[in-house]
């Protein structure tokens, strides 16, 4: 079995990469307009194309090593950022989860069913 690890940082460009993993690598969400076009050039249908099975979903790591500035003086304030960021990374992991439930495709995109260490303070 191909699993699939997503490491993500306390960043936006995490979150948005995120939501693009359930597009590109497993077709979940279907394009409009002009992207359309290019949809078959995503993982997601070259793996259908090949014959291959598709990752799944066995962890999401966080880095807890942001960049910080100097001038960034408020320890708090940088704990609040990170955890805001850490929280919205598995709230979108999980909604990709229930959306993947709903359509009955559990098995075809997560390891298991079942959701382990999900804490953020871990």
């Amino acid at each position: 079995m191909t699993q699939l690890v997503i490491p993500v940082s306390a960043d936006t460009f995490s979150l948005q990469a995120v939501s693009n993993m359930y597009h590109l690598v497993y077709g979940l969400y279907p394009t409009q307009g002009r992207a359309k076009d290019f949809e078959k050039e995503t993982f997601a249908y070259k793996v259908k194309d090949f014959g291959m099975n598709l990752p799944k979903i066995t962890a999401m790591i966080h880095n807890r090593n942001p960049i910080l500035r100097e001038s960034d003086s408020n320890p708090a304030q940088q704990a609040a950022a990170y955890t805001f960021m850490a929280a919205e990374q598995v709230e979108r992991v999980f909604l990709g989860y229930q959306r993947v439930a709903k359509d009955k495709q559990l098995e075809r995109v997560f390891r298991s069913a079942t959701l382990t260490g999900t804490s953020i303070d871990n």
